[in-house]
């Protein structure tokens, strides 16, 4: 009866413990429901409430994908504990939620897919008998490792082993260029604002601006927002259009490390006082538009009057719950969480678009959240797939000023006649279809 009473006490669900606020569930438990190492040690390690390891001949079905020596490097007890790394995983390291390598999310597996309740397994022997045959992630983001690959087949083993082989640190960043502070940066116009504030960044591979990011820019302005333009470049600081300094509120010429988060973060840091803003809004260039500027005034005018404390302008469920991060807004009791300042300064400059997508984009809005701070999007998404690809039309129709920049470039969306529908509306096609190059004097000259 003892030991019943214990392994149940081990997995009592998280929600039902904040719920309670017992003493001794606060103090005995983690936030996320694993028992603190004072209790796991009185706990025999053979017992896991219901998941079973099975082997066969002594080897797990799994054991090609356990990573040893990450194991014992990521949890350093277990060098304590006597025991082998897989040998610790079996008897207690799947009941309390460790993960096996640094590609599969024992938390998150359960989660994602509640059905497997029933498995009586844990989750990555689920994954590796069934789960992989059947389409599941090992991890949030793995779908976009699949569609890199452009593996017809899903989720599957074959696809999970050559990511093992590939990434040295798969799940978490392959490479890490260094810390967002870290890449060369230029200031052409010190910051200025009072008031709303927008950080947009843009990337110029060749040194000239996008053509949508000036109209995108002004449409900012009008609306009475200091934008400063962060330039992400592959050309060193040979950025021709040096007669934006006098239309910005500040200006940037940034190397091109860590994609959009590791640049916000990177002048965040430079310039602290840009979280005295009103509203703090973090942009990037992903989005075209806008088609109509009382549909950019309505949606501020939305977001002006939100008691939230970040306001994304789409959420999306295909890979989790998450704000879309292409156009974020965030209030001051948010610019001045905790929450906030430390997801700030732990941005790194990742080197693949994936990490930065997994490890950023599909987490901040949930970690807020959990961290007491409220999020909430303008526009909801009908379904699980991404709003901004698959319900453009819908979205416009509801009052989305843009079109994602990708969909110009989408065999689907060209041949249902996407950008006639769009010119019809009024917006200047141009801006999608033509060059930067294109759209300058011809005798323009680099600074």
């Amino acid at each position: 009866m003892a030991d019943q009473f214990l392994d149940g006490l081990i997995h009592f669900p998280r929600a039902i413990g904040r719920l309670l606020r017992r003493p001794f569930v606060l103090m005995a438990f983690h936030k996320n429901g694993r028992p603190r190492g004072w209790l796991r040690r009185r706990i025999p390690a053979s017992r896991s409430s219901g998941q079973r390891i099975q082997t066969q001949q002594g080897a797990p079905s799994w054991a090609e994908f356990f990573d040893a020596e990450w194991y014992d490097k990521r949890y350093p007890d277990v060098s304590e504990s006597g025991l082998a790394p897989i040998e610790h995983f079996i008897r207690q390291g799947a009941a309390e939620f460790r993960d096996p390598n640094p590609a599969f999310d024992t938390d998150w597996y359960p989660r994602a897919y509640p059905d497997i309740a029933g498995a009586g397994v844990a989750p990555m022997e689920h994954f590796v008998r069934f789960g992989a045959a059947e389409g599941r992630l090992p991890f949030r983001g793995f779908d976009l490792y699949l569609q890199a690959i452009g593996s017809a087949h899903g989720s599957n083993l074959e696809a999970y082993r050559q990511y093992l082989a590939q990434r040295p640190q798969p799940g978490l960043p392959r490479t890490v260029w260094g810390a967002a502070a870290d890449a060369e940066i230029r200031c052409l116009k010190e910051p200025s604002f009072d008031g709303e504030l927008a950080l947009f960044v843009t990337y110029s591979p060749d040194g000239w601006l996008k053509p949508h990011v000036r109209h995108y820019v002004d449409s900012l302005r009008r609306e009475g927002i200091a934008v400063v333009l962060i330039v992400s470049t592959d050309m060193g600081w040979k950025f021709r259009n040096s007669d934006l300094v006098s239309s910005v509120d500040g200006l940037f010429v940034r190397q091109n490390k860590g994609f959009d988060f590791a640049a916000w973060a990177h002048v965040l840091q430079l310039h602290p006082e840009t979280r005295e803003a009103t509203i703090l809004f973090l942009i990037n260039d992903s989005l075209i538009g806008p088609i109509d500027q009382t549909k950019v005034a309505e949606i501020l005018r939305r977001i002006r009057a939100s008691k939230a404390d970040v306001i994304g302008l789409t959420e999306n469920r295909e890979r989790g719950w998450h704000l879309q991060s292409y156009f974020l807004a965030f209030k001051p009791r948010a610019l001045h969480s905790t929450a906030f300042v430390s997801f700030i300064e732990r941005i790194v400059c990742y080197e693949d678009k994936l990490d930065v997508i997994a490890d950023y984009e599909l987490r901040f809005a949930t970690d807020f959240k959990r961290a007491g701070l409220d999020c909430e999007p303008i526009f909801r998404a009908p379904d699980a797939r991404n709003p901004t690809t698959h319900h453009w039309k819908q979205l416009i129709d509801s009052g989305f000023p843009f079109v994602k920049a990708e969909l110009f470039q989408d065999a689907e969306f060209n041949a249902d006649d996407g950008p006639h529908f769009l010119s019809a509306m009024g917006f200047d096609i141009r801006l999608a279809e033509r060059s930067p190059a294109d759209l300058e004097p011809a005798d323009a000259e680099p600074p």
